[in-house]
């Protein structure tokens, strides 16, 4: 069993853990939160074992943060055209996908749901990760390596946070981790299957709306800390360029502050607490800009930061 300091995780057998999806008493412990699964789907099932197995809430009577059902749809197109449907409560908030693409389904849809309902953190589309120290903010806009950069981090020593949401604690000022797994896009998916073959990853889903994604299961050590909250000491903006060397720039507190409010999904309903909160991360980081090509450089850059 691990431990952790809120909740309790326990293995739960594959067959067992099934089980409980098809009932909806499956619990996962994601850093604050807790989330209740609930689904029918063979395919979606498979994978939400191979991803969040090491996530499993031992006690069911805790509290539910998000309760979600993965399901076909209950009307005749069931039979027509194999869909899911992504449901938090009695919302279906995006239009049914097929059904083959369930597990990126969920795991956009649990972003939907933090994104509009913990508002309690200050939220940014960013990675974010740790080791010894130094805790790194990493927003980025799509195409920029991120997720790549991201994966590669956590297979080399670094302890994952989040691979889309950074959360900034309103109270404390520290990144809470998450833990979730790292979606993957293209070419990238193959470049990283090769370099860790000893992650977990799923198979391919082709034709989603961001291309072929593939998903990779934060380490174990990434879950053990998920209730280790940290204080953030870099900004680091990637950018991956094909052929040129590693370059890093240093960044005004300024600029950082206005990119890191543009990429966030609740600064413009936080207001002033979000401005507070901002300002404090900017003037207590350092603040740069990455762009490089090959991973092996970038890593032993970022194992070079110090705080």
């Amino acid at each position: 069993m691990i431990g952790s300091d809120s909740m309790h995780l326990v293995d739960i057998s594959k067959a067992d853990a099934l089980q409980l999806l098809d009932s909806g008493s499956l619990k996962l412990s994601l850093g604050p939160f807790c989330v209740s699964i609930k689904s029918n789907i063979d395919g979606f099932k498979e994978n939400f074992f191979q991803l969040y197995k090491n996530h499993f809430i031992a006690d069911p009577e805790t509290f539910t943060d998000f309760s979600i059902t993965v399901s076909q749809p209950s009307n005749l197109r069931r039979f027509l055209k194999k869909q899911v449907v992504f449901s938090f409560e009695d919302l279906q908030p995006f239009t049914p996908l097929p059904i083959v693409q369930a597990m990126p389904m969920f795991e956009w849809g649990l972003n939907w749901c933090i994104a509009n309902h913990a508002h309690q953190y200050l939220q940014f589309h960013a990675a974010g990760l740790s080791k010894n120290d130094v805790t790194v903010i990493m927003p980025a806009p799509p195409g920029s390596g991120k997720s790549t950069l991201t994966a590669a981090l956590m297979n080399n020593g670094w302890k994952l946070f989040s691979d889309e949401i950074v959360l900034i604690d309103l109270k404390t000022g520290l990144l809470q981790p998450i833990s979730r797994p790292i979606n993957l896009k293209n070419n990238s998916i193959d470049l990283l299957s090769d370099l860790y073959p000893q992650s977990t990853m799923t198979p391919k889903f082709k034709d989603t709306a961001k291309g072929t994604v593939a998903l990779m299961a934060p380490n174990l050590s990434s879950i053990k800390s998920c209730h280790l909250p940290q204080k953030a000491t870099h900004i680091i903006y990637p950018k991956y360029s094909p052929d040129v060397e590693l370059t890093t720039e240093k960044m005004e507190r300024s600029d950082a502050f206005m990119d890191l409010i543009t990429n966030s999904f609740n600064y413009h309903i936080l207001q002033e607490e979000g401005f507070e909160a901002s300002i404090k991360i900017c003037r207590e980081s350092e603040c740069l800009k990455l762009t490089y090509s090959k991973i092996p450089q970038a890593i032993a850059f970022f194992n070079s930061l110090d705080n």
